[in-house]
């Protein structure tokens, strides 16, 4: 080239590539904020769901407990209705994948 040209705006490669990948980061910054609150928001309305079902069933596992109900027991009864509701999430979610 020609030595008598003015050189101007001397970057790196790396400084080149990383401004060029800007867009690309502040997306994915956003796609992983907006994943991060819909997880937020579906953790939140599985609680209100599993809440909801163990008030109505109240009176049933005050019985159990009076009855002489191991503690693990019950609280088995009330994890794995609430297990049923995230599987049935999860098959929801995959097959509207596959669509």
């Amino acid at each position: 080239m020609d030595s008598s040209l003015a050189v101007s705006k001397v970057t790196t490669l790396a400084d080149s590539i990383s401004a060029s990948l800007v867009q690309e980061r502040a997306v994915a910054m956003l796609g992983t904020l907006f994943g991060l609150l819909a997880l937020l928001l579906a953790s939140i309305g599985l609680y209100g769901v599993l809440a909801y079902a163990v008030a109505q069933r109240a009176r049933e596992i005050g019985i159990r407990i009076a009855l002489g109900a191991p503690t693990r027991q019950v609280l088995r009864l009330i994890l794995h209705q609430g297990m049923r509701w995230v599987l049935a999430g999860i098959v929801a979610g995959l097959a509207a994948r596959w669509h």
